[in-house]
């Protein structure tokens, strides 16, 4: 199939990439630039830009900043900061607790 310069398209249900390809999925902008917006890869990822991978099971990779209203599940390899903090459970410090501005 090839689409040429269109506004929209519409009743489609399925897109398979053809045969002997590479299984890739891309999204560009139609400037000259051509800058790839979206990307489908041959594990599954969908990657939005530079900073956004979702992974065929759901899991969510992001850098820079991510901003939500709600979160569930687990933080790792970064900072978490805030004004209040709510704990349903245990609090785990590994070492010490340290107060801004604090020098002892």
């Amino acid at each position: 199939m090839t689409v040429v310069n269109p506004k929209s398209i519409s009743g489609i249900n399925s897109i398979t990439t053809g045969s002997g390809s590479d299984n890739l999925l891309t999204i560009h902008t139609s400037d000259a630039s051509s800058t790839e917006r979206v990307r489908i890869n041959s594990s599954g990822d969908v990657i939005v830009g530079s900073g956004i991978t979702v992974s065929p099971d759901g899991d969510i990779f992001a850098t820079g900043v991510t901003t939500s209203t709600t979160f569930s599940g687990n933080f790792s390899g970064g900072t978490v900061s805030g004004t209040t903090g709510t704990f349903s459970g245990d609090v785990d410090i590994a070492d010490t607790i340290v107060h801004t501005g604090d020098t002892n």
